[in-house]
């Protein structure tokens, strides 16, 4: 009595999951790419610190793309066909946990990241993202927290990888002995970037509220609050949509999600940095005129002055110079 052959799942749901996240993380990693070169380009005065966290994020980044290609040149040309392999992929895709990992610890290690500002000579700010709301509440509580779920979502990761990494079933474990596990990593995702974005624009609200007679700071503090909301809403999605994808589906649906998000927190993260420009832009006096009459000794001739701010040079914000040109028309 002939036994059959082990029955080969639909591969759309299968093989065609993560070669569709594949080839949209590469387009992504592409802009990711794109967003170190305009960094470097616009901002080289920042701390070496900074810059080898952005370089640490691109060959990251780099790495995962590797090794989900490799991951899957191996299933689908080098062992074409053969249900060992299709089933227990090779570790290169296990890899991808990893480094995916690393890249969640730091984006949300944004949050200890210098942003400066000058709205006027009189009102200077020195922001972080999580720790700015330490200074914007005063308190310790929210940035803990989020350090702490930051953490245990890491730790989830690791946990999955081992497991992964030891298994002889494959993405099987991730629907029976790492279920949970799953469920954690995808859920503790928006949950941080939810509790920062909200604590963040709550006191961003009741500054714009206090300081609402100076009309260059409202539009500073609605800047930042629409930056904050951007930087998160993306990433929160996908997380959304993977959990979603996963309890809903019993295909690899869910891993072209998994596979594209770390290149949608690297792109959140160079985003922030690379934006101060735009904020800059936002929050500087291009030009400012004002008339002034008054009379002569004579009493009978008026004159007129027009006073104008002209816009501080890149390199005189970054060291903190300021420079002023008036105009006097007479």
């Amino acid at each position: 009595m002939s036994v059959s052959p082990p029955q080969i799942p639909p591969l759309d749901g299968v093989l065609g999951a993560p070669l569709i996240g594949a080839v949209l993380g590469t387009f992504l990693f592409g802009i990711v790419t794109l967003q170190t070169y305009h960094y470097n380009r616009l901002y080289p005065t920042d701390s070496k610190a900074l810059k080898i966290l952005v370089f640490a994020v691109w060959f990251i980044e780099l790495a995962h793309s590797i090794s989900l290609w490799h991951a899957l040149y191996q299933i689908n040309v080098t062992f074409y066909g053969q249900l060992a392999h299709f089933f227990n992929p090779p570790h290169s895709l296990e890899l991808t946990v990893l480094f995916s990992a690393l890249i969640n610890v730091v984006v949300q290690a944004r949050c200890y990241l210098p942003f400066s500002f000058t709205p006027n000579p009189e009102l200077r700010c020195r922001h972080f993202f999580a720790l700015r709301i330490r200074k914007l509440s005063g308190q310790w509580f929210i940035p803990v927290v989020c350090s702490l779920v930051t953490t245990a979502r890491f730790t989830l990761s690791m946990i999955m990888l081992v497991a992964f990494w030891d298994s002889t079933s494959g993405f099987d474990i991730l629907q029976t002995k790492l279920h949970w596990a799953m469920i954690g990593v995808s859920a503790l995702g928006p949950c941080v970037d939810g509790l920062t974005a909200g604590t963040l624009c709550f006191y961003l609200w009741k500054i714009r509220s206090t300081g609402s007679h100076f009309e260059q700071m409202r539009t500073m503090v609605d800047t930042l609050i629409v930056w904050s909301m951007e930087t998160t809403t993306v990433t929160s999605a996908a997380s959304i949509l993977m959990l979603i994808l996963f309890l809903s589906r019993t295909d690899l649906a869910w891993l072209t999600v998994f596979v594209v998000q770390p290149k949608l927190f690297s792109n959140s993260l160079l985003a922030h940095l690379n934006g101060r420009q735009r904020f800059r832009n936002c929050t500087t006096i291009h030009h400012m005129g004002t008339d002034l009459n008054f009379d002569t000794p004579s009493g009978t001739q008026e004159r007129s002055i027009a006073l104008r701010m002209e816009t501080m040079p890149e390199g005189a914000r970054d060291t903190g110079t300021e420079k002023t040109g008036l105009a006097r028309t007479v």
